[in-house]
């Protein structure tokens, strides 16, 4: 099996960076804050994008694995 470069390896690990600051950002406040009541349709996406940020987390440690949830 051919190896992945240390350039490409690092680009992929950027972009889960920029995942999980960005969504850290704008979605996290607003999970954390117990008095926030959101209708049922925006609850789903926020807990899934969420979860998303949780498995980008995991990615940045190891980006070849967790590649598929990018896809």
């Amino acid at each position: 099996m051919n190896e992945v470069s240390l350039l490409r390896l690092y680009v992929l690990r950027a972009m889960y960076l920029f995942i999980v600051v960005g969504l850290a950002a704008y979605l996290w406040p607003g999970v954390l804050d117990p008095d926030k009541h959101w209708r049922l349709m925006q609850n789903q996406a926020s807990c899934m994008l969420a979860a998303f940020s949780l498995l980008c987390v995991l990615g940045l440690r190891y980006p070849l694995q967790m590649l598929p949830v990018l896809l």
